[in-house]
């Protein structure tokens, strides 16, 4: 793969709220180029953010589980329903 917005972002030591908005601002300034390999370019970028957003929620998920949190109570700031949460999450338990 090609390098993309996210990888030519220093994410080192940040925060995931700091790295979104730094990715949401970065695909948004690169929005003003369209060209057809801007676009595929910003899709690219969108594609990476969304795996590092998957990895990140999970590992919170897995996080939330060992202090005891309830799917319930997972699922309602996933905006899940319990079984919804537990079905995706918890598999691995």
């Amino acid at each position: 793969m090609s390098s993309t917005i996210i990888d030519s972002m220093n994410t080192h030591g940040a925060t995931p709220s700091t790295i979104l908005d730094s990715a949401v601002a970065a695909i948004q300034e690169a929005r003003h180029g369209d060209s057809c390999a801007c676009t595929l370019h910003r899709l690219e970028a969108l594609a990476e953010l969304q795996a590092m957003l998957t990895r990140t929620i999970r590992d919170q998920v897995e996080d939330a589980r060992s202090f005891n949190h309830s799917w319930a109570e997972i699922g309602t700031a996933l905006g899940f329903t319990r079984q919804a949460a537990q079905q995706r999450f918890g598999l691995s338990e």
